[in-house]
């Protein structure tokens, strides 16, 4: 699978839904979250937006940055697999 297929493919789509959805629950702003991350603002945009990836490392940092248990949403990711691989 290409990069721009997995940019927008059911589970990326969903893991940017859960990303944003946890920070807008944790009260953050996308800034607050860039600067515990060391990024930029449109980082953080760009992430949710789907215009850029995060690796695993980057994933576990924001998660500790937002305060949500990235076991959670890569459960949820692996069920939205299942999901595009029976479909």
């Amino acid at each position: 699978m290409s990069r721009t297929k997995t940019l927008r493919s059911p589970a990326q789509v969903q893991l940017q839904k859960l990303l944003k959805e946890a920070r807008v629950q944790a009260g953050l702003s996308q800034l607050k979250v860039a600067e515990g991350m060391g990024w930029r603002q449109a980082d953080i945009s760009k992430v949710e937006a789907g215009e850029r990836r995060l690796d695993v490392v980057e994933f576990v940092r924001m998660a500790r940055v937002i305060g949500f248990d990235p076991l959670q949403i890569v459960s949820a990711i692996d069920l939205a697999l299942d999901k595009a691989n029976a479909g």
